[in-house]
Formats: structure tokens, sequence, C-alpha cells
């Protein structure tokens, strides 16, 4: 619960939303039980409701004038120079569980360039090299490989 000074409610961090990262960071904030934490999600948990629990509602469908704006926020992203000024269509989930809950809770790591960009400009800890063992660490991978030194195999995550 958060801390109360002189009629206002105070948390030591506010999470906004519940999506894997938000879930996540919100998890390791509060492992120490010190700590005050406000999640705000601008969905409901409708784990339940046939558009989130049934696959056959993830895309395209979401894509489509009929996305279902109580559960996906929806926009155009901003033209993007390499591709000839185009800019792309984009969803996301407003619902507990984010975008996981809506797209079938694809797992997908980021690209090498964008870690490298990352490690350009926030350091060591966000190297293409930090990426692939903090994601192992998650993994417990059952697909086919090339290269089993990149998955992990204990982790909490079950991937293919």
């Amino acid at each position: 619960m958060g801390k109360v000074h002189s009629g206002n409610l105070t948390f030591d961090y506010i999470v906004i939303g519940t999506g894997p990262a938000g879930s996540v960071i919100s998890k390791k904030l509060t492992d120490d039980k010190k700590t005050s934490l406000l999640v705000l999600e601008a969905g409901d948990h409708n784990s339940g409701e046939q558009p989130i629990s049934n696959s056959l509602f993830a895309p395209p469908f979401i894509l489509t004038d009929n996305y279902l704006p109580e559960y996906f926020w929806q926009g155009k992203g901003v033209p993007q120079k390499n591709v000839n000024s185009r800019s792309f269509e984009w969803t996301g989930g407003r619902t507990l569980g984010g975008s996981s809950s809506v797209n079938n809770e694809q797992y997908v790591r980021p690209s090498q360039v964008n870690i490298k960009q990352w490690e350009k400009s926030l350091g060591p800890l966000w190297s293409p090299e930090q990426e692939t063992y903090q994601f192992a660490k998650l993994e417990n991978y059952n697909g086919a490989t090339y290269n089993p030194y990149a998955r992990g195999y204990g982790g909490r995550l079950n991937i293919r």
C-alpha cells in the first residue's frame, strides 16, 4: 500500500501498463517488500473474453476497422526515412497482459541492430552479449536452432 502524506497517497514507483515489460518490472520492484508501487492499466482483466482467449481473433483481424477498441490501441506510426517515408499501422493490447494478451503471446527478441543502438546510447549493460545472456536466463527453449548457445533452457518462459 502506498504511503499517506498529509492526505495524499504517494508511491515509490509508478508503472504504466501491465504488458510483459510492465508486469516484470512491477514484480522486480515489489520483491523488496518495503517498496510501494502503483500500476496503471488502461484496459480490464478480460482474459476469459473471446477476443482475448480465442486465437482466431489474433492478427490480421486486429488491424481491420473492427479492431475492438476495448481490447486494442490502434494507430499509425510516423513516416520512416529508410522506407520512402512510408508509415505503418500498429496495434497494442489494451488489457491486463498488454499486447501479449492479444497477439497469441508471441515472443520476439529485439534485432541486433536495435541492441547495438541501445548499447551506443546506454552503455555496455545493453550490449548484444548482455541481451543474449539476459534473454537466455528467461527462456526454456524447446525448438530447433542452429546456435544452441544463443538460447536458454532452464528459464520460466517456455518458447519455441
